[in-house]
């Protein structure tokens, strides 16, 4: 005799295997096809979000049938573990946004802040493991679960403030960026940065309005079946969609980080050759009549290298340009400005004494 499946049962099965095929096809394009993305700590994140939320659907889609029917707490712990660490891997990779923006002298400050924030994270998903409760309905042959109302209620309004956090100083310090850029006058990619915001601002509304809804459902009907078999699956495939498949968005991050950087740094050099400007005009010939003859200049004994006491004055048209290749770099040429500085005033003071002596 065939056994007819509920249709809200059959709902869940439908969205398990969504979120199982959404999974698979993020680790592989993780894994195989994820060349742009250059950062193994954001891939190996991904990849651990959705391995640990796959074996979590697979478990909780095996609790539809009989397969499970005698260890339905046991198997039903290991679930909601797994699930928790998917969504505190989706956290560091939103926290990481944050991160890559945050100016150096800010980074030990909010270093803190997410550890923090992780920390908490991890106590309330230890906390829904030990008091989530799982049996086994015999009379239709099936796991049910069933988390503690309050908890559950806690860790979706955790990660919905989780996710505001973080659209919300992305949001500030780009915008914070494009303002400067516009003050200082200094043309760069605006678009770049509106285009950061905007996608970011529709990626939180999105999601948060969906925890929001697992909130208020949870405070409505925690007792609904519903709650395990529809709302809960469905917020977990936008978490997927909306937190793995964001490669564009880092990327882009990183890179208004980096158009921002190298224009503070070439500004802060090209300050004294501005002042060098406004110098008497005979200064400006000699050093251009220097540079026509592409002659050595002698540098005076307070601004002489021990190596070499001369080089071509043609060089100072290198030294505005810079390439910040990743951090390191960045922070090297942000702690290093004032010395470049003093350096070009240097030379400029050489060109002047040159022509006094002259």
């Amino acid at each position: 005799m065939d056994v007819s499946v509920p249709p809200l049962q059959l709902a869940h099965l439908v969205l398990e295997g969504a979120i199982i095929s959404l999974c698979v096809e993020l680790i592989i394009k993780t894994l195989f096809f994820c060349s742009n993305q250059r950062s193994w700590l954001i891939r190996g994140l991904k990849i651990t979000m959705a391995t640990a939320m796959l074996i979590r659907s697979s478990i909780f889609a095996a609790f539809s049938s009989s397969s499970l029917i005698y260890h339905c707490e046991l198997s039903g712990m290991i679930a909601d573990a797994f699930y928790h660490v998917s969504c505190l891997s989706a956290i560091c990779i939103l926290l990481l946004r944050v991160k890559i923006i945050v100016p150096l002298h800010r980074q030990m400050l909010f270093n803190i802040i997410h550890s923090l924030i992780l920390v908490a994270r991890v106590v309330i998903g230890v906390c829904d493991v030990i008091y989530s409760h799982l049996w086994s309905d015999v009379a239709i042959g099936v796991c049910r679960y069933k988390d503690k109302r309050e908890i559950g209620l806690t860790y979706t309004l955790f990660d919905t403030v989780v996710d505001f956090y973080v659209s919300i100083m992305i949001t500030f310090i780009l915008v914070t960026h494009i303002r400067r850029l516009h003050a200082d006058r200094v043309g760069g990619n605006v678009r770049l940065y509106k285009s950061v915001v905007i996608f970011n601002a529709t990626r939180t509304i999105i999601l948060s309005m969906v925890n929001l809804v697992c909130a208020v459902y949870y405070l409505a009907a925690n007792d609904s079946p519903a709650m395990v078999f529809i709302v809960w699956p469905i917020s977990i495939l936008f978490l997927i969609a909306l937190v793995g498949y964001d490669t564009d968005i880092t990327k882009s991050i990183n890179h208004c980080k980096r158009l921002f950087s190298t224009t503070q740094t070439n500004d802060s050099i090209n300050t004294p050759r501005e002042e060098y400007q406004t110098k008497p005009h005979r200064s400006n010939h000699a050093a251009s009549s220097s540079v026509a003859i592409n002659e050595p200049i002698l540098l005076p004994s307070s601004f002489a290298n021990n190596e070499h006491s001369s080089f071509p004055l043609r060089r100072l048209s290198n030294m505005t340009t810079l390439d910040v290749d990743d951090n390191s770099e960045f922070a090297k040429a942000k702690d290093g400005s004032s010395d470049t500085t003093n350096s070009s005033s240097c030379t400029i003071v050489t060109v002047e004494n040159c022509q006094q002596h002259h």
